[in-house]
């Protein structure tokens, strides 16, 4: 809290404004003593630039409750002005911080009858002050939870998002939101969905390998894969153990369209990669799908 509670006479209030506040935001709870009674409760707010020029941001004259300001800090402010009268209460000025998110969900894993992603976790960091009250969402904002701590999620909510906020008065004071995705290296849900329209899309030439893991009752079973590729690409499967390190792999080379291979998993998989790269810039591929053979 930078000050608290001024509610006396007329008065013009400066606050000096730190470097590494340049870029941030701060928040201004500003309430009127005694709604409804007096004709005018004035507030003004003014940035103070290092060059000596100023820039008003705000100026209120209405009787209102309650003015609630989150203002961004631009470059080479100096001070933020603040001109208040006996009837306007300056109940709080303070930053305001974003909450981080942190979301931890692991790789797709194939077991003895699905393709699935196991549960994730939520972390989020907020501001540590007693005045305020720190929420979530992982339904769009429609619900907002009271965050006490790691959360476990369900794996049907990956591919969607979390937000995260902070309240002081009622008041939002920080936002934001994060999308809940795989590992960026993870085979993605559109080539294990069972819809062969859609695809994980190659381009260029590579190479790129996403993975997935192997649940253990898998190994000595047959996946297949339908994929097509460009003329100059070589694409297939590498299976890994625990220590990542290669076991096998099938690769093969050039143009196929809409092709079926199958590939039985060897002892002591525990990782699945596809691999795609093209001697061609321009050359192109797709992984349709990836299916359990019974």
């Amino acid at each position: 809290v930078i000050f608290n509670g001024l509610q006396n006479d007329a008065k013009f209030y400066r606050l000096k404004i730190s470097e590494e506040m340049i870029g941030k935001k701060c928040y201004i709870y500003a309430a009127n003593k005694t709604p409804g009674e007096y004709i005018y409760a004035l507030l003004l707010v003014e940035w103070i630039f290092k060059d000596g020029t100023s820039q008003g941001v705000f100026s209120n004259t209405t009787i209102e409750n309650a003015i609630d300001l989150t203002l961004d800090i631009p470059n080479n402010v100096e001070y933020l002005r603040i001109g208040q009268q006996p009837y306007r209460a300056i109940n709080e000025i303070r930053r305001t911080t974003v909450p981080m998110i942190e979301t931890k969900f692991g790789y797709p894993i194939i077991k003895d009858e699905r393709i699935e992603v196991e549960e994730g976790t939520i972390e989020i960091q907020y501001e540590e002050d007693s005045l305020l009250q720190h929420y979530y969402s992982i339904d769009n904002g429609v619900t907002w939870v009271l965050y006490t701590g790691k959360i476990e999620i369900d794996s049907k909510n990956f591919n969607s998002k979390v937000l995260a906020k902070s309240v002081l008065n009622g008041k939002t004071i920080g936002e934001i939101s994060k999308d809940i995705l795989l590992p960026s290296d993870a085979i993605d849900i559109v080539a294990w969905d069972n819809n062969v329209d859609t695809s994980i899309n190659y381009s260029g030439s590579g190479p790129v390998t996403k993975y997935m893991d192997i649940s253990p009752e898998m190994q000595g079973k047959t996946i297949s894969t339908l994929k097509s590729m460009g003329h100059f690409t070589s694409h297939g499967v590498i299976f890994y153990n625990d220590n990542n390190e290669e076991i096998s792999r099938s690769i093969e080379s050039g143009h196929c369209l809409r092709i079926t291979n199958k590939y039985t998993i060897p002892s002591g998989t525990a990782k699945l990669g596809f691999f795609y790269s093209s001697s061609h810039p321009e050359d192109w591929g797709n992984l349709i799908e990836i299916s359990i053979i019974n």
